[in-house]
This record gives C-alpha cells, sequence and structure tokens, in this order.
C-alpha cells in the first residue's frame, strides 16, 4: 500500500472520475467529497463526474476550523496554468513556481507557505479542454501520501 500509516480497521479507497480521467486514494474511514450540508454537518460525497472534489485530514474539521485538504478542481475557462494561478492566489503569498514531470504529465507546481489565506502546494495540468487545479493547503504526510497515489486513467 501507498499509506505508510493505514489504521488497523482501515483501508483505502479509490476515487475516480471517469469523465475526467482521474484517480487517487485515501483512506476509507474518510469521504470525498464535492460539498457540505453546513446545518446537518454532513459532507456531500463526489461522483464521477464532479468538477471539484476534496478529502479533509480531520472531517469534523469542515464544519468548525479551518480543515486541512486535498482537492481536485477542473476548470473550463480557456486559460494557462500560469495566468490561473496569477488570478487564483494572493498576491502578498511569496511562491516558487516550477515546471514537474507529474502522474506521467507536464505540470505547473507553486510552493508557498501554508497558512491563513494561503496554500502550501498547487499543481496545475493541462488538459486539451479543461485544466485540472490540484490543491494541498498544507504540508502533512496524511495530504502528502494522497497527492502520491494520484494518476490518469485515461
Amino acid at each position: 500500500s501507498t499509506f505508510k500509516y493505514i489504521r488497523e480497521t482501515s483501508g483505502l479507497k479509490t476515487y475516480r472520475s471517469s469523465v475526467y480521467g482521474f484517480e487517487f486514494s485515501y483512506l476509507s474511514d474518510h469521504t470525498a467529497y464535492t460539498s457540505t450540508d453546513q446545518k446537518n454537518e454532513k459532507l456531500i460525497p463526489a461522483g464521477p463526474n464532479s468538477e471539484y472534489v476534496a478529502i479533509a485530514e480531520t472531517e469534523a474539521h469542515v464544519f468548525c476550523c479551518e480543515p486541512l485538504t486535498f482537492s481536485v478542481l477542473v476548470v473550463k475557462d480557456k486559460i494557462s496554468p500560469a495566468e490561473w494561478l496569477k488570478n487564483n492566489t494572493n498576491s502578498y503569498d511569496v511562491r516558487t513556481n516550477t515546471s514537474i514531470n507529474f502522474a506521467g504529465g507536464s505540470a505547473l507546481q507553486s510552493i508557498g507557505r501554508a497558512g491563513i489565506d494561503s496554500e502550501y502546494k498547487i499543481v496545475i495540468i493541462s488538459k486539451p479542454t479543461f485544466l485540472l487545479v490540484l490543491r494541498q493547503n498544507a504540508q502533512t504526510e496524511f495530504l502528502d501520501q494522497i497527492i502520491s497515489t494520484f494518476k490518469f486513467i485515461k
């Protein structure tokens, strides 16, 4: 298994987007969600055609605090990865941007300081008709392991 610290009673699940052609693994006692029902404190599970999917390290924090999350966002605008990054990150957040090989293809990776109104890692992959934006808002072993399982399925 990719995860170094799977809990004794827990295995792995895979979120698969057949529509956008990617998948990643996460601990089975977590939820891949697309939105929340704040009133009832429930996560709305993501489906195979969701344009946004997230995993929270501690799901209860989604409803009270600033959760540590990994997420994938589909962006259908005709925009370059660099333009998306410029338009969607805070100007005061000093970032290091690098072209990398990610999941077998080229991507733009941006590393910043994690914190309030900031994100640790953003990886943007340009596909023919959309961008995939992977976001990790903190550097934790849990989130690092999820992003390490990301792969394309078509």
